[in-house]
């Protein structure tokens, strides 16, 4: 098998990273198989120690899976790749697969049993789906690199791409998936960092979206979706992100934020384009959306951050009511930490027969 080429393991490392971020895992790990043969790729949060590695023959798989080596009678084959020194209480293993044959592994690890990690298969896909062209270089993938204001993970996810895009975007707006927008999130935030730049992320959903779908029916659900899309991208600049993150929820990435300049001046700019009337079969539909947003480095230092914030100030927002904007503050993380601990007490007070 022809190793992947030096100029694609930065990229493969970037991916690999963004995948750990995704899944919320301290440690995280790529392999080829070749033959019975295996070689590390990317390691990432793991001490070196000394390892006997499992036979690739044993790390083949038909599907993405999730496993709790704590609860299994014998641990599963892809456990062997870490060192003894780590106790693992969760594992997710999703083969990366070129011409229907698996040459690749990305493994995630953390310490206590994950039951949420089910969930994430579908986003870690879509990272495999982006890694493959850098196992197999011979495809030729694009470089991770800016292209007219958008990196080259934004531009696999727009319609004409081929597979690796297929798997990478909306099928219905055609805008790039959840794994996708983390992804350009963290590019971004490198590149500002480097630049000392401000970046924004703006979470819009659309309310009371499911009444569409309710009475005109999904295809009109979906004429509407892709309107908003169109909508949405043409309130920012060519050099900003925009990506569809769930059925009713895009996120904007706001690249280069002048300093002193409000995103709550963007904010509104996607609500006024929203609440202009839609034309659907002939109906006219009036919307409105409900927005958060958090600012780097101001909120956060780190792409997951920012989002998890930007998500707390949409919750403010709905909370609220319709077509209402929040910008994130302190207050609102701290809100959330002790609300969490109070319902750690009360759970730990039943249980023990307290209450």
């Amino acid at each position: 098998m022809k190793a992947a080429e030096p100029d694609s393991h930065a990229d493969a490392t970037r991916l690999v990273r963004i995948a750990r971020a995704l899944a919320d895992t301290p440690y995280a790990m790529l392999v080829t198989l070749d033959g019975d043969r295996v070689d590390v790729r990317v390691k990432l949060g793991i001490l070196e120690g000394s390892i006997v590695f499992p036979s690739a023959r044993k790390l083949l798989m038909s599907k993405a899976r999730s496993t709790s080596p704590l609860v299994r009678t014998a641990p599963p084959p892809e456990a062997g790749l870490f060192p003894p020194s780590v106790h693992l209480g969760a594992i997710v293993a999703v083969p990366l697969m070129i011409d229907g044959v698996q040459r690749a592994l990305l493994v995630l690890g953390d310490h206590v049993p994950r039951g949420d990690l089910e969930k994430k298969l579908a986003a870690l896909e879509d990272v495999v789906v982006l890694l493959t062209p850098l196992i197999a270089p011979s495809s030729a993938p694009a470089p991770l690199e800016p292209v007219r204001g958008r990196s080259a993970l934004a531009a696999a996810a727009l319609p004409g791409e081929g597979k690796r895009a297929g798997a990478s975007r909306d099928s219905v707006t055609g805008l790039p998936l959840r794994s996708i927008t983390v992804a350009e999130a963290v590019r971004m935030l490198e590149r500002a960092g480097v630049l000392q730049l401000r970046i924004a992320a703006i979470v819009v959903s659309l309310d009371r979206f499911r009444r569409v779908n309710e009475s005109l029916g999904p295809m009109a659900g979906d004429m509407l979706l892709r309107q908003v899309a169109e909508r949405l991208r043409s309130s920012v600049s060519d050099t900003d992100f925009v990506g569809r993150r769930s059925g009713d929820e895009f996120v904007l990435v706001i690249d280069d934020l002048p300093e002193g300049a409000s995103p709550l001046l963007i904010a509104d700019r996607v609500q006024q384009a929203l609440r202009e009337p839609f034309h659907i079969h002939g109906a006219e539909l009036s919307l409105t959306a409900s927005v958060g947003i958090a600012v780097y480095p101001k909120d956060a230092d780190d792409a997951t951050q920012l989002l998890r914030f930007a998500d707390m100030a949409l919750t403010r927002s709905k909370a609220q009511g319709v077509g209402r904007m929040t910008l994130f503050d302190r207050a609102m993380h701290d809100e959330v930490r002790d609300r969490v601990e109070l319902e750690k007490d009360l759970r730990g007070a039943l249980r023990d027969g307290q209450l």
